[in-house]
């Protein structure tokens, strides 16, 4: 039993969790060692694992399931996870989704990694037009986006905020108020994890895991990600 599950999620979201990144994409500027919030950010997720609050699924995520099983009290979730929730825990002990927190000390309420479809067209695709014609039903039609619902926030807006959107569980006996994930659009920061920032992020986790073991207190770590976040950086 634990108070919460962070999941497999801190390493994403320690790297901006209060709004101030560990590097700038912008500016390709790292702010590790002079970030208090990035400090806060894996203080709180160590913590809570150190002191049996969470469980550590730096590795992966456990095999014995989450939320659904009643095991644990909170849970960082997406919106994917909703479905899980409606199909095995349903109505079977009561539970709601709620924004994420608002940090006192920094007062900025948690950010979430954003992820959204993305559609492209080859330059060397036979059939551009009838690309084309796919990708704009499957970005523009409700008809879509219905279908499409189970796996995160339709992309077109109007049906995001539509009533039948709002009021549609899938035929399930339990509710949630969907609105919480619209209203968390306006609190997400870049999921970025290629190229240079995908070396960086492994340096990162690295000593997260080093931090985790005892090996390292987050100062260091700090120091450490800054130093080697700089010298990749450089090497660009």
């Amino acid at each position: 039993m634990y108070g919460l599950r962070w999941g497999v999620r801190p390493t994403e979201f320690y790297r901006n969790l209060y709004g101030t990144p560990v590097y700038d994409l912008t500016t390709n500027e790292i702010h590790a060692a002079d970030n208090e919030e990035f400090k806060a950010a894996v203080s709180l997720f160590v913590d809570t694992i150190k002191e049996g609050l969470a469980p550590n699924e730096t590795g992966g995520a456990l095999s014995t399931g989450g939320f659904e099983t009643g095991r644990f009290g909170m849970q960082l979730s997406a919106t994917w996870d909703i479905a899980t929730l409606l199909t095995m825990a349903e109505s079977s002990f009561d539970w709601a989704i709620v924004m994420l927190p608002i940090n006192t000390d920094f007062d900025k309420r948690m950010l979430s990694t954003f992820r959204g479809n993305g559609w492209c067209i080859s330059k060397d695709a036979e059939n551009k037009d009838v690309a084309w014609d796919f990708i704009k039903y499957m970005t523009t039609t409700e008809e879509a986006m219905r279908l499409a619902q189970a796996y995160g926030i339709p992309e077109l807006t109007s049906y995001a905020e539509s009533e039948e959107y709002l009021n549609d569980f899938s035929g399930s006996t339990a509710t949630y108020d969907k609105s919480v994930f619209l209203r968390m659009l306006d609190f997400t920061t870049n999921f970025s994890n290629m190229g240079v920032y995908a070396q960086i992020n492994d340096v990162i986790k690295n000593d997260y895991e080093l931090v985790l073991a005892d090996q390292m207190t987050v100062d260091e770590m700090a120091e450490d990600v800054q130093v080697q976040a700089e010298s990749l950086m450089a090497m660009q």
